[in-house]
């Protein structure tokens, strides 16, 4: 899927774009070259993090939030999430004020720099959708505070019976300069495929951003990040790649279990052994659980123990399990 771009295929951005017009009533078009697709949205929060914050500095969320959000902001960029609010304002101007508040009070005593504010709308986890101006109220607070405004809204084809005082509004609906004065740079757009079409395992992300030097950024980290085709022909080409692929994860697999002393400290591999020092198993030996796997006895019979996988015929009985 990635194509003839990092960003994603022309193709796949193309149908995204088309994918926004037709669920979003969109205030400025979506041109496919402001589209950065990713391996999952958590993927690209932990990039737009890299691209917008140095290591200790934070991004500020209306409590409460998504526990995940921590980890994928700190577990690789080492980005602190940091709250305001709570759960009695969530959705409302007084939000609005407790973030405002936060982040005057972290600039008066030098606290972490926070450089964006993110939103899910609708909320995760509360699940109430944003008004039309409180929205507007947050564009304006990221335009007086230099900040960037994230928006994840990863539910919004999924939302059934919304109330009739705070239907869905999209901030792509929102022409944040006009009704804000807010420069729409400013603002990224985030969505997945996961919960809308019920593909969490399909790792499929997408980003509005309309900030040349963020985009730069993001599409710095984009080669560790690119999306995977599914087969088109499984009954054919998942048996034909199948066994590679198993070969390679059981090699994978047996050198990412080596013993922490064996490593080398400078690039995190393997020390090789020397012609003196004993071999050990195959690295497939290294897989017993998939062996004892009940739904496939098979492997118990057909895992070799000395030799690289052998797996045709293993990766039609996968396929007819």
């Amino acid at each position: 899927m990635q194509g003839d771009s990092l960003a994603g295929s022309l193709r796949l951005r193309t149908a995204l774009a088309q994918f926004y017009a037709t669920q979003v009533p969109l205030a400025t078009p979506v041109d496919p070259s402001q589209l950065v697709t990713s391996s999952g949205l958590s993927g690209f929060l932990d990039r737009v993090a890299c691209a917008l914050c140095d290591p200790g500095e934070a991004i500020l969320i209306p409590r409460p939030y998504y526990n995940a959000f921590v980890e994928d902001f700190g577990a690789r960029s080492e980005v602190a999430v940091v709250g305001a609010g709570h759960e009695g304002v969530t959705g409302t101007l007084a939000e609005v004020a407790a973030v405002e508040a936060e982040l005057v009070r972290r600039e008066r005593t030098g606290e972490a720099k926070v450089r964006a504010v993110l939103l899910t709308n609708p909320h995760n986890p509360l699940g109430l959708c944003y008004p039309r101006e409180v929205l507007v109220a947050y564009a304006r607070l990221v335009e007086r505070h230099g900040l960037y405004l994230l928006v994840d809204e990863i539910y919004l084809a999924g939302i059934f019976n919304p109330l009739p005082s705070a239907p869905f509004t999209s901030i792509l609906s929102i022409d944040s300069q006009a009704e804000a004065g807010c420069d729409p740079s400013r603002i990224v757009h985030l969505y997945a495929m996961s919960k809308d079409f019920g593909c969490n395992g399909f790792r499929v992300g997408v980003a509005v951003v309309r900030d040349a030097e963020l985009y730069q950024g993001v599409m710095n980290g984009a080669f560790a990040a690119k999306i995977g085709s599914p087969s088109v022909s499984p009954s054919r080409d998942l048996i034909r790649v199948l066994p590679q692929t198993l070969n390679s994860l059981s090699i994978f697999a047996g050198r990412a279990l080596v013993r922490p002393a064996q490593l080398s400290p400078a690039r995190h591999l393997p020390r090789p052994q020397s012609a003196a020092a004993p071999r050990g198993p195959h690295p497939c030996r290294r897989l017993p659980r998939l062996a004892r796997d009940p739904l496939l006895p098979s492997l118990r019979r057909t895992l070799p123990h000395d030799r690289p996988l052998p797996l045709p015929d293993l990766a039609r009985e996968c396929l007819r399990r």
